[in-house]
């Protein structure tokens, strides 16, 4: 996407700090997701800490200040163009205005300043990161569920559009065009192999999978390449492709990732990090806690931030990590001195 806009003349994109932006988005996504991610948040908040926990914020707080690029540095070292492109939210949570949602801990308050010669603005690489997020979610994610069973593809291929509307019952769908609708379930319809069992079966038909992947790239380009364009440094999609592109995560939201049946493993998933935050917390407040580094210990020291030090070392972990630490602080499964799969804590 990027690419395209540069050889069409629009000097204002660079294509590198777009794919630096990409890669930086997710660094701040704790075990878990997004149920990680407001389970870290309530834990924060309950705990004292007015910024709670919010995934953007922390990715910017891992390249300003938790990685390391060299020996005695905080942070990558990375050019202002790139800090500017990660920020999805450019905001403390004080001036968040977007749905709640900001982009800075006020402990990265004074890097935050620094990268901007004017006021804080979403720039035009972080606008490219954000939406190519968002085919990622509607595109590549309903994929997945679709293979794995959990999204009903016959199901929904028989819905019309004010059926379809009515399931998924999502307020930002209420501007929605009945077109767009039309136009995902005629997609979603083509889909279907001529007869297969896709609740038994789908993951191992090769015509679901080729369909599905040919899907996946028609809606790439459409979604990225012929849906948008940049005008007066502003990226604007098509709206019908907005609205397509809205359907499709709300579809993946509804069946999948806010579906009743991962309840159970949601309640498991906050269980073990309200395990793993009592830990770590009542560690940190001992005289000589056990379980940080030193350079962690240190930070508290600059910061007296506690739960913010917690929170570094929770979200840097994956699931299984984070798992088979409160197995391990537990006792539910002993560790033995010799096990280096314990996390290092930040």
């Amino acid at each position: 996407m990027a690419e395209r806009f540069v050889s069409q003349g629009i000097s204002d994109v660079d294509p590198d700090v777009c794919e630096t932006a990409a890669l930086i988005h997710d660094l701040g996504h704790p075990p878990f997701g997004h149920n990680g991610e407001k389970s870290l948040d309530r834990l924060a908040l309950g705990r004292g800490d007015e910024d709670g926990y919010e995934g953007n914020a922390q990715s910017f707080r891992i390249v300003t200040k938790l990685a390391v690029r060299a020996a005695g540095s905080a942070g990558l070292d990375l050019t202002k163009a790139s800090l500017r492109a990660c920020l999805k939210y450019p905001s403390l949570k004080a001036d968040a205005t977007e749905e709640g949602k900001y982009g800075v801990f006020k402990s990265e308050s004074e890097a935050f300043h620094s990268i901007y010669d004017t006021a804080p603005h979403k720039t035009l690489e972080a606008q490219i990161m954000d939406w190519a997020d968002d085919i990622a979610y509607s595109v590549h994610d309903l994929y997945d569920f679709v293979l794995a069973g959990v999204v009903p593809l016959r199901e929904i291929a028989s819905f019309d559009a004010p059926k379809l509307r009515a399931v998924l019952d999502n307020r930002k769908l209420d501007s929605v065009a009945d077109s767009a609708f039309d136009s995902v379930l005629f997609e979603l319809n083509v889909l279907l192999p001529s007869s297969l069992d896709l609740a038994s079966t789908s993951r191992f038909s090769s015509e679901l999978v080729g369909k599905l992947k040919e899907w996946v790239s028609a809606n790439i380009y459409k979604f990225s390449e012929h849906g948008c364009q940049v005008f007066n440094g502003k990226l604007q999609s098509d709206t019908e492709v907005v609205h397509q592109v809205a359907i499709l995560k709300a579809l993946t939201y509804h069946f999948a990732i806010g579906s009743p049946a991962l309840a159970v493993r949601q309640q498991g998933e906050q269980t073990i990090l309200r395990g793993l935050f009592k830990y770590l917390w009542c560690d940190l407040k001992q005289p000589k806690p056990s379980l940080f580094s030193r350079e962690a210990l240190d930070r508290l020291q600059v910061e007296q931030r506690p739960a913010r030090i917690v929170c570094d070392a929770i979200s840097s972990m994956t699931d299984a990590q984070a798992i088979t630490l409160y197995h391990k602080l537990t006792g539910i499964s002993p560790s033995s001195i010799l096990d280096t799969s314990t996390p290092s804590m930040l």
